[in-house]
């Protein structure tokens, strides 16, 4: 299995378990209501986004909390939000995706290097993980190929 992912910040503390869905936010959402969303029971959700708008991304969030996503899901890894940010405002994206989380509570670590940022680690969606979102972990249970 590699190495653990370590994140940057805890939004909800707590553990969990699963297998890791998800990906890019965007990408996401249009999933739901289609044969193509992944299982959801028991997963471990992770997003990401580019140039979305913190109230683009709080609406898709909210589609996404309104389809019941986070009261199937155990926990939550967010990536890189890249160019989210809005100009001239108080608030950042991370501002809004920490509120959205902790409204959620679910266990959610932020800040990890998966995404569209300069630092950006593959992996592979489907596989056993564990998130310690105290300590901001990801670790992987299993590796990416079965032999």
């Amino acid at each position: 299995a590699p190495p653990p992912l370590t994140g940057t910040a805890t939004y909800v503390p707590g553990t969990a378990e699963g297998h890791l869905v998800g990906g890019n936010l965007s990408v996401f959402a249009t999933l739901l209501g289609t044969p193509y969303l992944p299982p959801l029971d028991g997963a471990v959700l992770l997003l990401e986004d580019v140039t979305e708008r913190p109230y683009r991304l709080d609406r898709m969030w909210t589609q996404l909390r309104l389809a019941g996503v986070f009261s199937r899901v155990r926990g939550i890894v967010l990536g890189d939000f890249t160019a989210c940010e809005e100009r001239g405002t108080d608030y950042t994206s991370g501002d809004v995706l920490r509120d959205l989380a902790r409204e959620s509570g679910v266990p959610c670590a932020a800040g990890f290097p998966i995404g569209h940022g300069a630092l950006n680690y593959p992996v592979a969606l489907g596989t056993q993980v564990r998130l310690d979102a105290d300590s901001a972990r990801l670790t992987f249970l299993e590796g990416a190929v079965r032999a």
